[in-house]
């Protein structure tokens, strides 16, 4: 039939990988070097607490840099556009373009999309609770919790989503943080101190706890009567390698190999271990990083240090420290997938997703 059949509703909940983060919808606003992207991150470590008297001389350098830049950046940075600019949301974020394949795979579908996912946001804040946004701005009042927002949209369309796409745990372990620390030498490999060293033990402690994160989603999930079929949980993609597949960092003066290896296997692996035995323990619907054999290993050829000028042929999917204050004004954007990147995170889980359109269409 060339008819409406009827409407399907998806909603994307959780973080900046869900957001689209590092991808805002303007070209380039400012000029950057090396020295004041570096001094951005430092200033960053200052506003989360880390003493000035603690920095070594060379990064004490890097933050007089960027501060003599600081005032001009900050009105360029009133002209970087996003679809929600507290929640950093880009129309190029993996759940959008999935949404948009949809219309195309169902034209005689109407396809309704509510964008959750916001930047930064973890579970017990963001998602399960109350959060300011990752850009707040002169704002006092938090945004409500992804899951109230949820419950809110079921209310008032009597129904609840056909589709839920989710990323979530990252900032729990505060992942991003970890990975940004790196590139500055600030890893805690072998118990040595950087120039901001993580804490180990916490955040060992802090992975083991995204068990008890996933089960109360769930149990969140189970009172809002949302079905296991219906959620669509993809791990975090694989941004270490380069075009041959190592995991090196050389594309970045201060950082050595060894701190992105670190990063991969203290880090990075389990953390998505996790989410993987939660999809396995709820049978939510699962999009896989880890491997070569994993749903999204096409990733292992495009990550933060390869090329675009060397080895043309491989493209890279991830957005680097210098482009994110190019087009964002801000540290946010790195690490994250770029339009690339969440092209083919969309990719990966988007048959998935058509699959269980198709099955709702057969039982109606």
């Amino acid at each position: 039939s060339s008819d409406v059949c009827s409407s399907d509703l998806v909603v994307s909940l959780g973080d900046s990988y869900s957001s689209g983060e590092g991808n805002p919808h303007n070209g380039k606003l400012i000029k950057v070097g090396p020295r004041e992207a570096a001094g951005a991150i430092v200033d960053q470590w200052v506003s989360d607490g880390t003493a000035i008297n603690s920095l070594k001389p060379n990064v004490l350098d890097m933050l007089s840099s960027y501060n003599k830049v600081k005032d001009k950046w900050k009105k360029a940075k009133a002209k970087v556009k996003w679809l929600n600019k507290r929640c950093h949301r880009s129309k190029y974020g993996w759940p959008a373009l999935v949404v948009t394949s949809l219309k195309e795979n169902f034209p005689n579908q109407r396809i309704q999309f509510n964008y959750l996912a916001c930047s930064g946001a973890k579970i017990e804040e963001g998602i399960l609770g109350e959060y300011m946004g990752i850009d707040p701005g002169n704002r006092k009042k938090p945004i409500e919790s992804q899951i109230d927002a949820l419950a809110k949209l079921i209310r008032e369309k009597k129904r609840v989503p056909d589709v839920i796409l989710m990323t979530a745990g990252g900032n729990d372990i505060g992942f991003s943080d970890i990975v940004k620390d790196c590139l500055l030498g600030g890893c805690a490999i072998g118990g040595k101190k950087g120039n901001r060293s993580t804490d180990v033990s916490k955040l060992r402690d802090d992975i083991d706890n995204l068990d008890k994160l996933y089960a109360r989603i769930r149990e969140k999930f189970i009172k809002l009567k949302i079905g296991p079929n219906r959620v669509f949980v993809l791990q975090y993609p694989d941004v270490f390698r380069d075009a041959d597949e190592k995991i090196q960092a050389g594309c970045w003066h201060l950082t050595k190999d060894k701190s992105f290896r670190w990063a991969y296997r203290k880090v990075y692996v389990p953390m998505n271990k996790k989410i993987q035995q939660a999809a396995d323990r709820y049978n939510w619907n699962l999009t896989t990083a880890v491997g070569r054999r994993s749903n999204m290993a096409s990733f292992r050829k495009h990550g933060y240090c390869v090329s675009n000028v060397i080895r043309p042929k491989y493209k890279r999917w991830v957005r680097r420290l210098i482009p994110s204050l190019k087009r964002q004004v801000d540290v946010n954007g790195i690490f994250h997938p770029n339009v690339l990147g969440n092209e083919a995170m969309a990719r990966a889980v988007q048959a998935k997703v058509d699959r269980r359109i198709r099955s709702l269409l057969k039982k109606q």
